[in-house]
């Protein structure tokens, strides 16, 4: 049978300076997005480049005394670099300076010239140099670019149009027939606002040697955005391969940035409308990266090295925490801080450890060959990944990342919570190897499903783990395939067990103790009064601990998991010199739900566990058998 098509495309890049880490975002998305397509069977086309043409690429050449061709050649060197090390699996890699994207770009613009679309005139109005656009009266605020805040410059020159206005009214129409070609769907009312105020006609030339000339017209380049946006159609052999073009277009997905939606959601789709060219099926524009609330900007200069972070934290670790902690499609912040929780609890921690502990258990007890998975009552672990991969799949296809890797990590505390409760170690100690081998291979069966679903956020460090539990690799099986259970053979041999992922040192560690705290000269307040209203906003509620782990480089705290009803939450308690983990799973205790969260020793704990005492500490129990979730009055 023939492969369905799904052709996805990044923004082109510009070269006038080296990426950051907001471009290798969008990279990273395209990525996970064409792995996630390629998995479920798609013929998959991904194509990203590099926008090389117009002034500021000239006057950076020029600033360095030499060419643009070497200049745009040294920067491409650069983009190659973050590809490959964010393991991006690009198909094309286009760059405008190429012969086939010159082809394919003036055979469009002839199209356009046959249409009546593109005629000579007069233009004046405002131009931002820094930009390269072209501005109205009415954008321009107080003499300055709306976008980077630089004054710009009144222009008057003989230039070439493209008769956009032509286009106002279909553009509607097709906004209105397609509701889904403008995500998410306050882009599309942004777009649909912005062409019901009145489309003008666009500059579409520029008096600039580098780029692209007009035939006819050698004294003008094709202006910079006109020339960048068909590189969508010359990656994919627009005026060059005729067979590819008609096998990849229509594009499936565009992914770009909200500042850029005028030219792709407005002036790309005119220009094929003008070209008799058939239009995406789906424009996404994503939010912002931001530092400390700022949108992330090479012109304010606090863009974030996307080489720094590969080099320190590995490609995985930086995927996972942007897919994770940012909602695609809205504005999401940036903090290092947080890449190192990330890394520490959920990848080297959750993961990590469940994988780990689990193979270890298996070399221990079943001299390192997976066991039979022989009849057990307890289904618990298949059912919930079923519902797993069903709730991650559609939210793959809906592009909500972050919900489907909680979609994941749910089954990643349903198992280790598993382990606690089912205790292979007991079972070894008493006798019970049957049950044992099916809690084992329950567990190591559930990981392995784990790690095909994360394969397309963290393919490095899940290629590894699944060859640690004996995998073989298998690109030609389709994800819904490996996803069902059963699929992982028993007397399968476990490969060698090496961590996929290190743990980083927090900078700032919160430290344990009041003596040790006016030790190192942190003040500590007395204790302070509250309200009777301030104390009704807190919300204690009855949970039972599910499982419990020393926390790394502490002396006296667990890492508790807590079944509160609606939900499993982690805890950090200073009772580790007090319990032990088993005396802690099952208890019931008294938790306050509402807490802040805060980053303990690089865990992130959502909340507390109530407890009193000063040399002995008891926790705080309860007299009946309330159900979790129960409000504690």
């Amino acid at each position: 049978m023939t492969k369905s098509k799904f052709y996805i495309t990044t923004p082109i890049y510009y070269a006038n300076s080296v990426p950051h880490i907001g471009n290798a975002y969008t990279t990273i998305v395209a990525d996970v997005v064409a792995r996630y397509k390629r998995a479920m069977g798609y013929d998959v086309m991904f194509l990203t480049g590099m926008d090389e043409h117009g002034q500021k690429v000239q006057s950076s050449a020029q600033s360095r005394g030499i060419a643009p061709q070497q200049y745009v050649d040294e920067i491409a060197k650069v983009w190659a670099r973050l590809i490959s090390e964010y393991d991006i699996t690009s198909d094309e890699f286009i760059r405008t300076s190429e012969p086939r994207h010159k082809r394919g770009v003036l055979k469009l613009l002839e199209r356009m010239m046959n249409k009546g679309d593109v005629y000579e005139g007069e233009y004046e109005g405002w131009y931002c140099r820094f930009e390269e656009n072209f501005l109205t009266d009415l954008q321009v605020v107080d003499g300055k670019c709306p976008d980077c805040g630089r004054p710009v410059e009144r222009s008057s020159e003989h230039a070439f149009f493209f008769a956009m206005s032509k286009y106002e009214k279909p553009l509607l129409e097709y906004f209105d027939a397609h509701p889904n070609f403008i995500r998410p769907n306050f882009r599309m009312n942004e777009a649909r606002r912005f062409v019901e105020q009145g489309l003008k006609d666009l500059c579409i030339s520029r008096p600039v040697e580098w780029g692209i000339h007009i035939p006819g017209s050698e004294d003008y380049t094709i202006y910079v955005w006109v020339d960048a946006l068909i590189n969508y159609l010359t990656g994919i052999g627009f005026g060059t391969d005729d067979e590819k073009f008609e096998r990849f277009w229509p594009c499936d997905l565009h992914l770009l940035g909200k500042d850029i939606l005028k030219f792709h959601c407005i002036l790309w789709p005119a220009m094929l409308m003008s070209a008799d060219v058939p239009l995406p099926k789906s424009l996404y524009n994503h939010g912002w990266l931001r530092i400390s609330g700022e949108k992330m900007s090479k012109s304010v200069g606090n863009v974030v090295d996307p080489f720094y972070l590969v080099d320190n934290y590995g490609a995985d670790a930086v995927r996972y925490f942007l897919l994770r902690d940012v909602k695609f499609g809205q504005d999401g912040n940036f903090s290092e801080e947080n890449l190192i929780v990330r890394n520490n609890s959920d990848l080297a921690n959750d993961l990590g450890n469940l994988v780990h502990r689990s193979l270890s258990m298996c070399i221990k007890y079943f001299d390192g060959e997976i066991p039979s998975p022989v009849a057990s009552a307890d289904d618990s672990l298949r059912l919930k990944s079923e519902e797993t991969f069903a709730v991650y799949s559609r939210c793959m296809d809906d592009l909500d990342f972050r919900a489907a890797i909680e979609a994941v990590w749910e089954l990643i505390s349903k198992a280790n919570t598993y382990i606690a409760f089912n205790k292979p170690w007991e079972l070894k100690k008493n006798g019970q190897i049957e049950k044992l081998a099916a809690v084992l291979y329950n567990v190591i069966e559930c990981g392995r499903i784990i790690l095909h679903m994360l394969g397309p956020v963290i393919p490095s460090a899940a290629g590894k783990m699944l060859k640690q539990i004996g995998v073989p690799e298998s690109p030609d099986e389709k994800l819904e395939r490996l996803a069902k259970w059963g699929g992982l053979p028993s007397g399968t041999k476990i490969g060698d067990l090496v961590p996929a992922f290190e743990k980083k040192q927090l900078e700032v560690v919160l430290n344990e103790g009041k003596d040790e705290r006016q030790q190192k000269g942190v003040k500590v307040e007395s204790m302070p009064i509250i309200t009777i209203d301030d104390f009704a906003k807190v919300q204690l509620v009855v949970g039972e601990v599910r499982s419990a782990e020393p926390v790394p480089g502490s002396k006296n705290l667990f890492k508790v998991s807590v079944d509160i009803g609606s939900e499993l939450r982690t805890a950090v308690a200073g009772i580790k010199e007090h319990y032990s983990p088993e005396d802690l799973v099952g208890k019931k205790i008294v938790f306050v739900a509402n807490l802040a969260p805060a980053k303990i020793y690089g865990v992130l704990s959502e909340g507390m566990i109530l407890a009193a005492g000063t040399n002995a500490v008891s926790l705080i129990t309860l007299d009946r058998d309330l159900p979790v979730g129960s409000k504690v009055r």
